[in-house]
């Protein structure tokens, strides 16, 4: 994560729990600074809260969604994107709070961007609803999630970095399969920095690649 600012307001976090699940979120908050970092807190927080609760990921966010209504200023929001991954079964439950959609590549195919339900961003209404929804992830497959600092970082001209060049960034990617999560990062990274140059970063950018290697394999 690279914020455009001494502090941040995007946040990503990924985590065990229950031995044999896989965590993870990314999330992006209105505005810039101190004030969009206190609410990033506030959100991460509680949204983690209720994961630890075991709750569906749709009533995660319909509950979290509640509760920074009722406790943000007017106007301030976030988009986040959940995942819970069985790694047993290489199931996954998501939900979407109008976070941009993750780029999801079979094995030996192309980034796509993942076709899913935008749902709504969060904590501009009180009673939105958010729909679960599930994906098989099979050995081999990739998730590459990203806040919109990446695709809306501009180079010297001006020009928008925009979604058709990190797809071709990542599908452009010598021998693929051979490489780890953190490379794919750092490559997209440098990437990145060679679009941009010189130029004024106005957004932070935060990315976040999960490869699913194999399912978990239970000892008796």
């Amino acid at each position: 994560m690279t914020p455009a600012k001494e502090i941040g307001g995007d946040f990503y976090d990924f985590f065990l729990m229950d031995d044999d699940k896989l965590v993870f979120i990314i999330a992006d908050v209105s505005g810039k600074g101190v004030p969009a970092a206190l609410f990033m807190m506030s959100s991460k927080e509680h949204i983690i809260d209720q994961v630890l609760t075991g709750l569906d990921v749709d009533e995660i966010f319909t509950r979290a969604n509640h509760h920074l209504y009722k406790n943000t200023a007017e106007g301030v929001f976030l988009t986040t994107f959940l995942g819970i991954l069985n790694l047993k079964t290489g199931i996954l439950s998501f939900v979407n709070a109008g976070h941009n959609p993750p780029l999801l590549r079979r094995r030996n195919g192309k980034f796509e961007p993942l076709n899913m339900d935008s749902g709504f961003v969060m904590s501009i209404l009180p009673d939105v609803h958010y729909k679960r929804q599930t994906l098989k992830l099979n050995p081999g497959d990739t998730l590459f999630l990203y806040t919109d600092g990446v695709t809306e970082a501009v180079d010297k001209n001006g020009a928008f970095f925009q979604e058709y060049r990190l797809k071709r960034a990542l599908n452009d990617l010598p021998h693929y399969d051979d490489h780890s999560s953190e490379y794919i990062l750092h490559q997209i990274r440098d990437f990145l920095s060679e679009f941009t140059q010189d130029a004024e970063q106005h957004d932070d950018i935060t990315m976040l690649c999960l490869k699913f290697r194999h399912p978990m394999v239970c000892k008796n």
